[in-house]
């Protein structure tokens, strides 16, 4: 049988890298220099470089072909073109998917052109991710010199493309991802745009990274929709396909991955399960401040610990991360992109919120947990209805800034504990009230732990006599009731 992949995505890129390991031999077909230039060399796989019509694709099948279409989810004409060659060559046909993410609070559009005409009817400067290859089009936007600034790849013909268009050479971005939510985000301050534009990339293209540093900002995500829904396998599915197909030995069951709550990042607070995990595992990755953790550790930026252990080659491999892997961690989406590659355990550790509380003498059966660290909103709400809140804080909503907005709100009184670097020789906790805590130095990464002993019952109604209303007429009291309790059923909360 003949294996012929057409690839230019993570998704293809990946299955050639399990084809590999697999020897099993391919032809793998990618559109551009790029696209070429990023598959590094692996045994079995011939890459050939260019862009094929439905007549020059259907001359290279056969009906003894299996022919992957590992094409992005946005190149619709590619996926139809393929699909008429198989069918009149006789080869077998099978899509490998980029499973889509669900999103809320974005703007969404059909196609291009729809996202220009949106771009003309709304102001403000424009962050745009989505390539050049459409970028001709946004030339239709208005004083799109001035307001748009696309993030393209770092290729000459690119640049060259955008400097033709008209762009000016400050406003083109051109960087290779993937891009983290804190490089989203410091790209959207920097430009000033209020406004990002995307199209619904999936895990792999980097989109739920976008949509949270936009809210992160403040900024609107206008949303360009997939051309299409369709059938197909994704990467676990594809490979588990194709092991039983060729006959190859489960390569799922081969590799084990074990995603490691480090607790504060020092090596007393690591669990015993954790120690015996890094001391059993052949290959560990970590950030530069766990790698102390282990011997073993290979330093990488976090945005590259999945890629590293996948790309690597041991049985059993482990990544490091702050905490707990349940408690507002980043384990969840790693784990999601390890799977298709082996099992993936997940080792609980320390949170910062019980070293916090053990600290304080405060239990956390009753907490109440918010996460501020890259997010926008604020923690008056949970602040007035629970008598204890822990929140972890960062970025533009620090622990100087959250108690300002308690001090704002005439809490400044309120007992507040704050921790900083947690379990390090620098550790600092103090205890104080918000007015207090509002007036220390700004500290990047920290944690609060917030009294209110006079929190109020968010299950109590409100009674005529606790509103101050003179003349004024009001709904009736049990009308009141029963809109909060519809409300509380449903989805607003009042916290």
């Amino acid at each position: 049988m003949k294996l012929m992949i057409f690839s230019g995505t993570t998704e293809g890129h990946d299955l050639c890298r399990f084809l590999s390991k697999n020897n099993v031999q391919a032809e793998v077909f990618v559109a551009t220099e790029y696209g070429a230039a990023v598959m590094e060399p692996m045994a079995g796989i011939t890459v050939h470089e260019g862009r094929l019509d439905e007549r020059e694709m259907e001359k290279r099948l056969t009906s003894d072909t299996l022919l992957i279409d590992a094409t992005h989810p946005y190149a619709a004409a590619v996926t139809d073109n393929l699909r008429a060659a198989c069918a009149k060559s006789g080869a077998r046909y099978e899509r490998l998917l980029r499973p889509a993410l669900p999103y809320q609070n974005c703007e969404i559009v059909l196609n291009t052109a729809a996202a220009v005409d949106w771009l003309n009817a709304h102001e403000g400067k424009v962050l745009l991710t989505t390539g050049s290859k459409e970028l001709e089009a946004y030339t239709a936007v208005q004083d799109f010199q001035t307001r748009l600034f696309p993030r393209v790849l770092p290729t000459a013909s690119v640049l060259e493309k955008c400097a033709a268009l008209g762009f000016p050479g400050a406003h083109i971005i051109a960087m290779q991802g993937p891009f983290s939510q804190a490089m989203n985000a410091a790209l959207l301050r920097e430009t000033g745009a209020k406004i990002l534009v995307t199209k619904d990339t999936g895990v792999s293209g980097g989109f739920a990274e976008k949509v949270a540093a936009a809210e992160e900002v403040g900024a609107k995500v206008l949303v360009i929709a997939r051309p299409r829904m369709e059938n197909g396998k994704n990467q676990a599915q594809m490979q588990a396909f194709l092991t039983e197909l060729l006959g190859l030995r489960n390569e799922k069951h081969q590799r084990e991955f074990f995603i490691i709550g480090a607790g504060m990042g020092t090596a007393d607070t690591l669990t015993g399960e954790a120690v015996r995990t890094l001391a059993a595992t052949e290959e560990v990755f970590a950030t530069k401040r766990l790698a102390s953790l282990s011997p073993k550790a290979e330093v990488c930026a976090f945005s590259e610990l999945a890629e590293r252990a996948i790309s690597g080659h041991a049985r059993h491999t482990a990544l490091l991360v702050s905490g707990d892997v349940g408690f507002f961690s980043a384990a969840g989406k790693l784990r999601e992109r390890l799977l298709p590659y082996g099992g993936v355990t997940l080792v609980p550790g320390l949170s910062s919120m019980q070293y916090m509380c053990a600290k304080c003498g405060i239990s956390y059966e009753n907490l109440c947990f918010k996460s501020l660290h890259g997010r926008v909103g604020n923690i008056l709400g949970a602040v007035s209805y629970h008598t204890a809140t822990f929140a972890l804080t960062g970025g533009e909503n620090n622990a100087q800034t959250v108690c300002s907005s308690l001090m704002d709100a005439g809490l400044g009184a309120l007992p507040v504990h704050l921790g900083e670097n947690l379990g390090a020789e620098n550790e600092r906790i103090v205890h104080g009230t918000a007015a207090e805590i509002a007036q220390l130095s700004r500290p990047d990464l920290a944690v609060l732990l917030i009294e209110n002993p006079r929190a109020a019952n968010k299950n109590e109604p409100i009674r005529d006599e606790m509103l101050t209303r003179g003349k004024v007429p009001m709904t009736k009291e049990e009308v009141r009731w029963v809109s909060v309790n519809r409300l509380t059923a449903g989805r607003w909360k009042s916290d």
